[in-house]
């Protein structure tokens, strides 16, 4: 749409692509005359499809909203890509967005997708709780001005009442896109939830405010209601994407053995949680495992493939599967031992080992297995670093040197890491300089008394590292034994903006946190990063050295207000 002169103007592209620049420049041309004319007249002069076409092809929602407050026609006809999609993670979003839902349909015609994440344990203190019935109601208020709904996720503590389901089934005739949590409440039988047809996408998450539970030992397998099964076997046989159970340990197990006996063409996604596909130690493994087996060769288009935690009694002790099977997988969850017996390794290119490496015995078979992945661009482990201090030659930066070396071709690390004692964030950035393909990362580690302000690790970490293009920080204040939970005691999401060169010159960040007896904060903030100029041949001697600096970050400086989508695109955790 514009010219773009010379490579630096390229290579500046390639690292950011906001059109904002761009549009702040076309805003100030001026005519002759020496008063400014209203930014209302200056808009006017630009075709208002130039500005539709811009938005929506803009990948940043913070984008995009600043593209929409520059006059009333660009606020209009952006207004379907702002709320296309809703994510309302805290229960502050969810009853400020909600409330102010109901009272505009204007907005909420444009609503396709839709999740409301009540009491969610990540983002929600124990002192703080919003009756879940409440943002029923409003949803139920709602659903019969959004005629363009698609997909509704409920992310609560626990099912949401039955009237949710029966206004969404009667009012937006599009839903074919529906999931809901789990929590200690029976699951009806007759529930509305279960009278959906022809869905293409089912989700059931069991969720748990707290691992108490565990006090008491593992639950007993419950069946779920046949009308589950009788909605997704018999009538909706063009199933994309099905997720029963939740991550290891569950607070509910359910038998899911009927799944095997499905038969979706068109399945692309399936995820089994920690769910029971043989129901007790003396069930017949082969039988099962062949049914397992069998249920896979028949999928021959599923693409995503996770088992959260497969072992035990649950599920088959090994799987053995033929070069035909998965040939168009290219993503896989599950322990070490399954990933082994994948029929297409080169294919792989995003990884999640859910087995706990919890030794130093558990690490070189993982190096092994990465190295023949050759295709690896996303990678995902959930370890435990508390022997660390105790072993100085396998130190946990020499692990994730290693991890990061045998994937040359690495663009995306997520690290879980919830035991203590834990690690420093600079022998983490450290390590990342050994990758320099890498374009994001994502860490979750407990909590140290000794870190310093998230902020000023955000710009050490950008000036050590600028291949990267955008990271999140993620600090928990227990441990917590699942990979994909854990209550968040702070949380930072960058986004690194470069110049021509490629060197970075500002954080983008919006940070979390919780403060003293429960009270949030949360702020938005550009931070201006070192002159490019005095970075230009700087070693990596002298990128360590920063971390002892004594330079200060600069205070945050708030930016203009986020949309709750913006929000929900810097929070998102998979």
């Amino acid at each position: 749409m514009y010219a773009v002169e010379g490579p630096e103007s390229r290579r500046s592209l390639s690292r950011s692509r906001s059109p904002i620049p761009r549009i702040k420049q076309l805003f100030s041309l001026r005519g002759p005359s020496v008063t400014r004319p209203p930014i209302e007249a200056s808009g006017s002069t630009i075709p208002i499809e130039i500005i539709t076409n811009v938005g929506r092809h803009t990948t940043s929602l913070r984008d995009v909203l600043s593209i929409s407050l520059t006059c009333r026609r660009a606020r209009a006809s952006l207004l379907p890509r702002l709320y296309a999609s809703v994510d309302l993670k805290t229960n502050k979003h969810c009853k400020a967005a909600l409330e102010s839902f109901s009272r505009c349909p204007e907005l909420t015609q444009h609503i396709r997708s839709l999740t409301v994440g009540p009491n969610n344990v990540a983002w929600t203190s124990t002192s703080d709780y919003l009756n879940e019935l409440t943002v029923v109601s409003l949803i139920v208020i709602m659903a019969s001005r959004m005629p363009l709904l698609r997909s509704f996720y409920w992310d609560g503590l626990e099912m949401p009442d039955d009237k949710l389901w029966l206004a969404l089934r009667q009012f937006c005739p599009l839903l074919k896109s529906i999931g809901t949590s789990i929590g200690c409440l029976p699951i009806r039988g007759s529930d509305s939830l279960f009278d959906f047809r022809g869905l293409v996408k089912f989700s059931l998450t069991v969720k748990s405010d707290s691992l108490e539970w565990l006090t008491d030992g593992r639950p007993s397998v419950e069946k779920l209601p046949r009308k589950c099964w009788q909605m997704l076997l018999e009538h909706c046989p063009g199933l994309k994407e099905l997720t029963i159970g939740g991550s290891a340990p569950s607070p509910r197990l359910f038998d899911t053995r009927h799944v095997t006996a499905g038969r979706w063409p068109r399945l692309r996604k399936l995820i089994l949680g920690d769910v029971r596909l043989q129901p007790s130690a003396d069930a017949d493994e082969k039988r099962q495992e062949q049914a397992l087996r069998n249920f896979l060769l028949a999928h021959p288009y599923l693409e995503e493939v996770a088992f959260l935690h497969p072992g035990g009694i649950g599920f088959p002790s090994s799987l053995t599967l033929p070069r035909s099977a998965l040939p168009k997988m290219y993503s896989f969850s599950g322990p070490f031992r399954y990933i082994k017996s994948l029929p297409h390794l080169s294919h792989i290119q995003q990884l999640s080992i859910t087995t706990l490496h919890h030794c130093l015995s558990a690490f070189p078979p993982t190096y092994a297995i990465l190295r023949v992945l050759p295709s690896l661009t996303s990678l995902t482990l959930w370890i435990d670093l508390s022997f660390a201090n105790r072993n100085t030659i396998h130190d946990d930066g020499n692990i994730f040197r290693t991890l990061l070396e045998c994937c040359p071709q690495l663009l995306s690390f997520e690290v879980f890491c919830f035991t203590r004692p834990t690690f420093h964030v600079k022998e983490f950035s450290a390590a990342l300089r050994r990758s320099p393909h890498l374009r994001s990362f994502s860490l979750t580690k407990i909590h140290k008394t000794s870190d310093e302000d998230m902020s000023h690790t955000a710009a050490r970490i950008a000036h050590d590292n600028p291949n990267i293009q955008h990271f999140t920080l993620r600090y928990t204040p227990e441990s917590w034994l699942t990979h994909s939970a854990g209550r968040v005691k702070q949380f930072g999401h960058y986004e690194i903006l470069a110049d021509a060169d490629g060197l970075p010159t500002a954080l983008l960040a919006y940070e979390w946190g919780l403060k003293s007896f429960g009270q949030t904060y949360n702020r938005n903030y550009t931070h201006t990063l070192k002159s490019p100029k005095m970075r230009r041949g700087s070693t990596s001697s002298s990128s360590r050295m920063s971390w002892s600096s004594s330079e200060r970050a600069r205070s945050p400086r708030p930016l203009s207000v986020l949309s709750f989508n913006s929000f929900s695109q810097s929070v998102h955790t998979k």
